[in-house]
């Protein structure tokens, strides 16, 4: 129980340093919010769609990814690096998380988003850092940062 206490005051005391920048974000508050919107509509999607039909995993992938992260997915898959998926940071999914569903764009850095929700089951809040680039048909995911760490 302390552990959860301590997990849930480090998750609001980022979630309010986060929020108490946003004042100073130089970049366009109306393309933030589209890519949070398309952001909230694929974990929307994501956590009701894949727990009832776990192959629709790689149509909501191929929609809301670029290709090239993608790729750098399956490869890792292939080679069994990657036993979880990234997208979620977890092996498993349920819609619950989603009413405790957080996306916050980081003020600092462009393009850089951070998706966060309770998980019951361990009691504890897992974060996903994002980054989130503009392409022709709307806002995609192009990066998972923690790919880069295996």
């Amino acid at each position: 129980m302390v552990i959860m206490k301590q997990q849930i005051i480090l998750f609001l005391s980022f979630t309010c340093s986060i929020y108490g920048t946003l004042g100073q974000q130089q970049n366009n508050p109306l393309e933030s919010d589209e890519a949070v919107k398309m952001l909230h509509e694929f974990y929307t999607k994501y956590m009701t769609e894949t727990t009832a039909n776990p192959y629709k995993i790689m149509e909501l992938e191929k929609k809301y990814a670029t290709d090239s992260l993608i790729r750098k997915i399956e490869d890792l898959r292939v080679d069994y690096r990657l036993s979880y998926d990234p997208f979620i940071n977890a092996q498993d999914c349920s819609a619950e998380w989603l009413k405790t569903l957080t996306i916050i764009k980081n003020p600092y850095k462009e393009n850089l988003y951070y998706v966060s929700y309770f998980t019951f089951y361990e009691e504890s809040y897992n974060t996903v850092t994002l980054i989130v680039t503009k392409e022709e048909e709307g806002y995609k995911i192009s990066g998972l940062p923690s790919l880069d760490k295996i």
